[in-house]
């Protein structure tokens, strides 16, 4: 059994969803399973940033990771929402753009404007 822990952050997704903005203080992240790895998106505040991690389920070990930034001006910003998963391309608004994120090439392929 293992656990992970994300310091300050709150989940994008419903249930229990973030309340308030990402900050400094706070952080909204997602997840997915592809393929073998699990995959961690955590978007921040102040840098504005996506910090994207993939883990292996069956012990936890983090395999890998990357920072990308987020062409968010200000602090802060409201949380992203999730549009879909098209494995392994995950899309989401962030502030007025359209973002699609390659989780498996971990890199940005299209944001507009």
């Amino acid at each position: 059994m293992w656990q992970y822990t994300i310091d300050k952050g709150a989940p994008l997704d419903e249930p229990d969803s973030i309340a308030g903005l990402i900050d400094g203080d706070q952080s909204g992240w997602t997840w997915r399973i592809l393929g073998d790895q699990m995959v961690l998106m955590i978007f921040q505040g102040d840098p504005n940033q996506l910090v994207f991690q993939t883990i292996n389920p069956k012990d936890g070990t983090v395999a890998e990771g990357k920072t990308v930034a987020l062409n968010v001006s200000g602090d802060f910003y409201a949380p992203p929402a999730i549009i879909a998963w098209r494995d392994p391309v995950a899309w989401f608004l962030v502030e007025s753009d359209l973002v699609g994120f390659d989780a498996g090439a971990m890199s940005i392929k299209f944001s507009y404007p």
